[in-house]
């Protein structure tokens, strides 16, 4: 586990209905460890100063999965009640949650089970070495998760509305955009189906990190 902080929050989104899985897909398990454990296992490995869940749809259970690790003081997590109005709500929550203080705030799935912590150290470090306000992985020149944004873009993240997140903070702003390249794209698969999570488990024997 790495000993050096960064000047980077991190934000597991996971408060969404899994509605297209069958039940709570952060609750499935993957090699005997439920998905949002593996991220949020990832995240505490790296260099993130500090870490905070937005739990919602099915929190209480969510919470139970990862009691463990809320004995890290630099874990945190809070619940929202209305999860449901979209994503950015639970983007704005952990925004408005951690210390503004921060120079960037990286934004993690919790349906990226396969996340490393050396991948997201890499984007922090782009980014700390960067004049850029946004810093992403890519795959085939396609963007991928986490997204790490700058604090001058809090004010757009706090503006958002309905279910799309921040990509639109990313579309607008290309010229404040740094991302990496990276020939595998098995650390940023996410899980939305049942098939996902099977093809996930089968495609990481076969991918060659």
């Amino acid at each position: 586990m790495t000993t050096y902080r960064s000047s980077v929050a991190g934000v597991i989104l996971a408060a969404g209905l899994s509605s297209r899985y069958n039940g709570n897909k952060l609750l499935a398990p993957l090699k005997g460890k439920p998905l949002i454990q593996w991220v949020a296992e990832a995240a505490l490995a790296s260099k993130l100063d500090r870490i905070v869940a937005v739990f919602g749809h099915e929190k209480d259970k969510a919470r139970k999965v990862v009691s463990a690790i809320l004995q890290d003081p630099r874990f945190d997590y809070i619940d929202i009640d209305d999860y449901q109005s979209g994503q950015s709500r639970s983007v704005i929550a952990g925004l408005m949650h951690i210390s503004r203080d921060y120079a960037g705030t990286m934004y993690l799935m919790g349906d990226q089970p396969l996340i490393d912590p050396a991948i997201i150290d890499e984007i922090i470090t782009t980014f700390e070495n960067s004049d850029k306000g946004i810093c992403y992985p890519s795959f085939n020149g396609k963007r991928r998760n986490p997204v790490i944004f700058g604090e001058k873009f809090y004010p757009d993240i706090l503006a958002l509305t309905g279910d799309t997140g921040a990509r639109q903070i990313i579309d607008s702003n290309p010229d404040s955009t740094v991302s990496l390249e990276y020939q595998s794209e098995i650390y940023f698969r996410d899980v939305d189906r049942e098939i996902d999570l099977q093809s996930l488990v089968l495609d990481e024997k076969n991918s060659v990190k």
